[in-house]
């Protein structure tokens, strides 16, 4: 188990640069790179020095920059920047970042800081646009953190596994600010935690000079055993992480683990180009995929989830990793048989029969209830049951 994680940080600039490795670390802080980036709602935005500034919208969404090179995957991951501000006065946004799905359930989260007339000062906020737009945490009432133009501002964000932790600081006060949210792991929890997604700074309403930043992994370089899935895999059930599968396991056999899942993902996902170039930079001993089910139930089609298997397959092989692969969980009499069919018959990996194992009747598509409570996710017996099953396989 990985208690205290070393910091790695990477940075895919414009067109895919590939990251810069510093020793046993991705390291690149960048005074923001030429080039040219895309505005949202159309447009784009043309870098030619060291510092990126953006203007204009609204504070939330409109022309807002994407910095669709820089992919995440819902654990484990810390954002660091640093900006000034050439207006701070009532109704200026300083500054907000999120990070925008590209996954079915479109679970997008963003951050930021902004003016508070109530407190003359800036309060740090996290909110979402999905399912629903909401507020999810603000430093109301209390605390804020003033800022005056031209004053250097550092915001640090941190997801460890579901709890966002946002920080801000201003460097030459310094004053400073906190807020964390937690998203629940039951089933009865109206948040569910955010999947794999790109990064979007949103435009503020005064001019924002953005110095720096760092977008990276608090896992470590050269984990034992890497784990991808969906929620079966990030833990959404009754319990928290140290009752999931692959938490239990490492709890039996002393590997060192990462977990890379997000609610709702599919196998997209997992096979995005830039994600997998990320991924593959750990170069885990072993790895556990168990992906397709949400493409199912999304009506993707069965050769185009065959397809980017065969790519998360194909690009751990390439850096020396052994993979071992589930068959899909029974789930609310969900025809899996096609995909399944295409699991068990690969070669060049291990196939470890969850669908089988787990199945309530032969041909039944539903899940034994011993080991579910929604015919979809495995309970706190099933993941007991699929430890075992991961131990007995050699994995």
């Amino acid at each position: 188990m990985i208690s205290i994680p070393k910091i790695q940080g990477f940075y895919y600039g414009p067109n895919g640069a590939a990251p810069v490795p510093i020793g046993d670390l991705f390291v690149e802080t960048f005074s923001p790179q030429v080039g040219s980036y895309t505005n949202v709602g159309g447009g784009s935005h043309v870098v030619t020095s060291g510092n990126m500034a953006i203007s204009g919208g609204n504070g939330f969404f409109a022309n807002g920059i994407s910095m669709g090179d820089v992919v995440w995957n819902g654990n484990n991951w810390y954002l660091e920047y640093e900006f000034e501000a050439t207006n701070t006065s009532n109704g200026q946004f300083a500054t907000c970042f999120g990070l925008q799905s590209i996954s079915a359930q479109s679970q997008n989260v963003y951050w930021g800081l902004y003016y508070s007339f109530a407190s003359n000062t800036f309060e740090l906020d996290i909110f979402k646009s999905n399912p629903a737009f909401g507020q999810l945490v603000t430093s109301w009432p209390g605390d804020g953190l003033v800022m005056l133009p031209g004053e250097l501002i550092r915001v640090r964000a941190e997801f460890v596994e579901s709890t966002l932790t946002v920080t801000a600081t201003n460097l030459d006060t310094p004053d400073s600010l906190q807020v964390s949210y937690t998203w629940g792991y039951t089933l009865a929890d109206t948040d569910i935690k955010p999947n794999t997604g790109t990064l979007y700074i949103l435009a503020p309403v005064s001019t924002i000079n953005l110095k720096s930043y760092k977008f990276g992994s608090l896992y470590l370089v050269g984990v034992d055993r890497a784990f991808f899935g969906d929620s079966i895999t990030s833990g959404y059930y009754g319990g928290g992480t140290a009752n999931r599968f692959q938490d239990l396991y490492a709890a039996q056999t002393g590997k060192s683990i990462a977990t890379f899942a997000g609610a709702g993902d599919r196998s997209i996902e997992l096979a995005n180009t830039i994600a997998l170039s990320y991924y593959t930079q750990f170069a885990p001993k072993k790895i556990h995929l168990l992906i397709g089910t949400n493409d199912i139930a999304n009506g993707v089609p069965s050769g185009t989830t065959q397809t980017n298997i065969n790519s998360i397959i194909t690009a751990f092989q390439n850096v020396g990793s052994q993979v071992y692969i589930g068959t899909l969980l029974p789930r609310n009499g969900q025809n899996n048989l096609p995909l399944n069919t295409f699991i068990n018959g690969l070669t060049g990996v291990t196939i470890i029969d969850y669908y089988t194992a787990m199945e309530s009747s032969p041909g039944s598509g539903n899940i034994n209830p011993l080991y579910s409570d929604d015919n979809i996710h495995p309970n706190a017996v099933g993941e007991i049951f699929m430890k075992n099953l991961l131990v007995s396989s050699g994995f």
